[in-house]
């Protein structure tokens, strides 16, 4: 298979690999240059204090996305591997998360229609 009908999904792939690495070495070198330049000591505190505020920003945010995905593993984990043995068993009933699904069920039947 081709793209734009002259050149394969691997050789494109691997320009696009080359582009990307040539990018990545420009910007190291830009980087060097920069960071051997001279710096003002006020501007230095400045920029190490915005470095401390947004390495602890990251930590936070960090700490939340942890938990974010330990509670939908365990949802999940829940949903797939309990829920079904709840519906098809005698604990359906006792189920609390089914109750809303149960009255909703309830309602929408033929014989609960009003005429």
């Amino acid at each position: 298979m081709t793209f734009l009908g002259f050149i394969n999904g691997r050789a494109l792939l691997m320009i696009a690999l080359l582009i990307s690495l040539a990018g990545l070495a420009f910007g190291l070198v830009r980087f060097l240059q920069v960071r051997s330049l001279p710096t003002h000591s006020s501007m230095r505190e400045i920029s190490e204090l915005i470095y401390q505020t947004c390495k602890t920003y990251l930590i936070q945010q960090g700490k939340f996305l942890l938990v974010l995905w330990v509670f939908i593993g365990t949802v999940s984990l829940i949903y797939f591997k309990f829920w079904p043995t709840l519906a098809a068993g005698t604990g359906w009933r006792s189920c609390p998360l089914s109750a809303s699904w149960a009255w909703s069920a309830r309602m929408e039947s033929p014989g609960s229609a009003s005429g």
